[in-house]
């Protein structure tokens, strides 16, 4: 019998091997194709290391943010949803990487790649899994003129958000580098990315956003 890392490995490798068959169906699927998944909620896996993994997506229409830890490190990430699409995870204040994100054809899986390694993850019911989230960028930002709103949430320095810009779907990553300052990334429906810089009021309640073609100053909920 072989030893116990390699049953675990073997048996990894069969569930991503029985999770890409399905979305290659699904790919052919018009159903799949024109239906969206939903995944929002918590996730559970661990790396071939061993190190437990706890992810919560967020997720309105197409935009999704998420939020969770590998090990005892925080990593955060967004993404524009469909049943594989570009996904932003930022692991370490300031570094960004750009992977994919695809969603199993029983919305019961999300595997993340092209971060360092391959993670499936299972969705779970009950408990909250990943660590809860808070800080003063945290919080529901909506401009009338023009139609943006925008959903944060905060890990230490680590920012994570989703929500949109007229109809269209907007995610993005950012990175705390100053008291009231962010930058990091946003990400578009056409997997087009732009550079974005937040800046926090003084009394919290106003957010500029710098990055969707002007400056938009958007009010907290």
């Amino acid at each position: 019998m072989p030893p116990e890392p390699w049953r675990r490995g073997l048996a990894r490798n069969a569930k991503l091997r029985w999770i890409l068959g399905g979305l290659l169906v699904a790919g052919c699927t018009p159903v799949s194709s024109s239906k969206l998944p939903d995944i929002g909620g918590e996730y559970t896996g661990a790396t071939a290391a061993g190190q437990p993994v706890a992810m919560r997506f967020e997720q309105d229409g197409r935009a999704i943010s998420a939020q969770g830890s590998i090990g005892d490190r925080p990593v955060s990430g967004s993404a524009i949803l469909g049943w594989r699409g570009q996904f932003l995870v930022q692991q370490e204040a300031g570094t960004l990487r750009f992977g994919d994100l695809s969603v199993s054809p029983d919305q019961k899986s999300v595997i993340l790649g092209g971060i360092g390694e391959t993670l499936v993850l299972e969705r779970t019911t009950g408990a909250a899994v990943a660590p809860a989230t808070s800080g003063p960028f945290q919080g529901r930002y909506r401009s009338s003129e023009p139609e943006v709103w925008i959903l944060l949430t905060q890990t230490g320095e680590q920012l994570a958000g989703h929500g949109s810009v007229g109809e269209q779907p907007v995610a993005l990553v950012a990175t705390v580098s100053e008291e009231r300052k962010a930058h990091g990334t946003l990400l578009f429906a056409d997997q087009s990315r732009a550079d974005l810089t937040a800046e926090l009021s003084a009394d919290g309640t106003q957010l500029d956003v710098d990055g969707l073609g002007a400056t938009v100053h958007l009010k907290r909920d």
